[in-house]
């Protein structure tokens, strides 16, 4: 199946335990990619995301400087994890707030 991370299939709604991304920064739209992942995850689910905090926006990489209050603005819930800078990688793993 091809998709777009931005626009997901609705048969996805409440499907995945488990999303795992290392190319947020590709979004052309954060908001709704992560409304979409947000839909897509069960109401427990997790949410794990590899970013480069220090990495510029540019055409191919939209979202730059993320940090770890960004991506919990963007997905709310428990973090569970948090590694800065494994490499050039930061990680977090987010547990979904099951109100969502």
């Amino acid at each position: 199946l091809n998709c777009s991370f931005d626009e997901m299939p609705k048969e996805f709604s409440s499907k995945f335990e488990i999303i795992y991304s290392n190319s947020f920064d590709q979004s052309q739209d954060p908001i709704k990619t992560a409304n979409e992942w947000n839909r897509c995850l069960t109401k427990d689910g997790y949410l794990i995301i590899a970013f480069r905090p220090d990495a510029e926006p540019s055409v191919a990489d939209p979202v730059g400087r993320l940090n770890v209050q960004d991506i919990l603005k963007l997905f709310p819930g428990e973090l569970i994890y948090f590694n800065k800078r494994q490499s050039n990688y930061s990680e977090v793993i987010i547990k979904k707030n099951n109100k969502n």
